[in-house]
């Protein structure tokens, strides 16, 4: 059991065939994308949906993968969108393993949304809830064989802000709910809601944005990379 002082945490990585139907038409680039919750609380969201036709801007990136808490790979999305309901490439995600054990629960998933012509690439996602205390932790594998760039985001719920702690650690709180962000990324920041780039708007309803929040972990690196991290309450 977890003890009196932890709150139960819940979480959710999408690992499915993108959209519904033919055409995909609801789908968004998440794939291996996940939410977080503390006590009932969201903590680490999906931003939402936000508009179908009047914004087309705005509909491409709640659409894409930097909108989302996954693996973004050279500043492309994982899936190709050719409409507001179309695409023309998709990811196509594969589950690996769902594990139950006594003091932890793993899923692991994959997809080869960033793999062309000239290369095969999978990005490869384990991510392990520990029963006993409520840590989360997660490690991204890209399996490929040229130089690259990638980011990891964490899109936060409205209400939460975070810090990036001396030791590198990246404090997220809403005054309430306390998680401490352990990672080894070579970079990392804090985006506030912007429109240029767009990037920590969180959408609640139709044409409806609220700023928010993002954390971003950036790794420049060639061949196989493992990036790890790990969320914990305070």
């Amino acid at each position: 059991c977890i003890r009196d002082r932890v709150r139960p945490v819940s979480v959710l990585m999408d690992c499915a065939e993108l959209g519904y139907g033919a055409i995909a038409a609801h789908g968004h680039a998440d794939c291996l994308s996940f939410v977080l919750s503390v006590g009932g609380t969201p903590v680490v969201v999906d931003a939402g949906t936000y508009d179908y036709f009047t914004h087309p801007e705005w509909r491409e990136y709640f659409r894409s993968t930097a909108a989302h808490n996954t693996l973004e790979l050279d500043g492309k999305s994982q899936s190709i969108s050719s409409g507001p309901f179309m695409w023309s490439r998709r990811a196509q995600p594969t589950i690996q393993e769902w594990l139950v054990h006594d003091n932890e629960t793993v899923v692991t998933g994959s997809h080869d949304g960033y793999s062309t012509e000239q290369e095969t690439v999978i990005h490869t996602r384990r991510l392990a809830l520990m029963k006993t205390d409520g840590r989360v932790k997660i490690v991204d594998r890209v399996d490929c064989t040229a130089a690259h760039h990638a980011v990891r985001r964490l899109h936060l719920a409205p209400g939460f802000k975070a810090f990036i702690a001396d030791s590198g650690a990246i404090q997220i709180t809403d005054g309430t709910i306390t998680l401490i962000l352990e990672h080894k990324a070579a970079d990392s920041r804090i985006v506030s809601a912007d429109d240029k780039p767009m990037i920590g708007w969180i959408s609640t309803g139709y044409h409806r944005r609220t700023a928010s929040s993002c954390i971003e972990l950036s790794d420049e690196f060639a061949g196989l990379a493992e990036f790890t991290m790990t969320l914990r309450q305070a």
